[in-house]
């Protein structure tokens, strides 16, 4: 495997690892804040981050105003479409039906990479793709139940979040032909903590409760939770997610995004006293099975060699 595949599917594994790990950040933040003043905090420190880095590195960036109007259209679907959407549609419908939801964006990814980057895939992939597909499936419904949806707007609304995330997955493949990983990332953090801060400081401000939106600082494990969420959950998979895509076809990354079910069932039970069951193991089998099936490289695939693709 060259060794820039080989840096492409690590940065694609640290993605899946620090999401997973960001189910448990959340369910720690939630016990103190809503989703909306997490979203804002979430942004702040990954926009104070970045800011960390461009100070040591001034001319990382490398963006002018011409460029900026350009890829403009990816802070559309993320981070703004994407969490603005989940968000709403988590308020109506219960987490795992979120799950079955989101279980789609590679398949979305797929599709529209297909369509917009010609990008070709075997029969063995999307076998693989459908069997990784069938694992979170698996895992949702269990823990549903056999519930059926509550709220089929709710639906709609994920379904629509879970479009924004793969729109932004063939986006960022396309635009990083020419901008760097550390650019667009830096976009999307920028309006994420423009957005959603001016959002919620805006509400607090109307209700006269801005006291009360600093407060949860004051609790350390909500404070912990939210610098993870912004350092690493947000600028972290960001770059992760950006570099990868650089390398890796908008259909294989994707399929990282089921690694993460895996990692946060263990790590609720690491962490958080959760049971696994029989289920879930089986479940998580044919997660790691599909995607480890739909990273081995055929000649069917059309991506563009790594060496095409502009660099960090």
């Amino acid at each position: 495997m060259p060794n820039e595949q080989r840096k492409a599917y690590l940065a694609a594994l640290g993605f899946s690892l620090i999401i997973g790990f960001s189910f448990l950040a959340s369910k720690i933040a939630l016990r103190s804040a809503s989703p909306a003043d997490i979203l804002s905090y979430r942004f702040f420190f990954a926009f104070f981050a970045l800011l960390l880095v461009l100070l040591l590195r001034p001319s990382r960036l490398g963006l002018h105003k011409k460029d900026l109007l350009r890829i403009l259209p990816l802070s559309l679907f993320y981070p703004l479409g994407f969490f603005s959407l989940q968000l709403l549609g988590l308020q109506k419908v219960s987490s795992a039906q979120a799950a079955i939801i989101q279980a789609s964006i590679p398949f979305l990814t797929l599709v529209l990479a297909t369509v917009f980057l010609k990008e070709k895939s075997s029969g063995r992939q999307r076998f693989f793709m459908a069997l990784s597909l069938s694992g979170v499936l698996l895992i949702a419904l269990w823990t549903q139940k056999g519930k059926i949806a509550e709220s089929p707007w709710g639906m709609v609304l994920l379904f629509l979040s879970a479009i924004a995330s793969a729109s932004n997955m063939v986006l960022i493949r396309k635009f990083s032909r020419r901008y760097s990983a550390f650019s667009l990332a830096a976009l999307a953090i920028f309006s994420g903590f423009l957005v959603f801060g001016a959002a919620s400081l805006g509400e607090h401000l109307y209700q006269g409760t801005l006291a009360s939106y600093f407060s949860p600082l004051q609790d350390w494990p909500f404070l912990l939770s939210v610098i993870f969420l912004g350092i690493f959950s947000t600028l972290g998979t960001a770059l992760l997610s950006n570099y990868a895509l650089t390398r890796m076809e908008a259909s294989r990354m994707s399929i990282f995004q089921h690694l993460s079910t895996v990692i946060s069932i263990l790590a609720g039970i690491l962490f958080l006293d959760e049971t696994l069951s029989p289920v879930q193991v089986l479940g998580a089998v044919l997660i790691v099975a599909g995607v480890m099936g739909t990273q081995k490289r055929t000649r069917s695939f059309g991506a563009d060699p790594a060496g095409s693709l502009k660099k960090d």
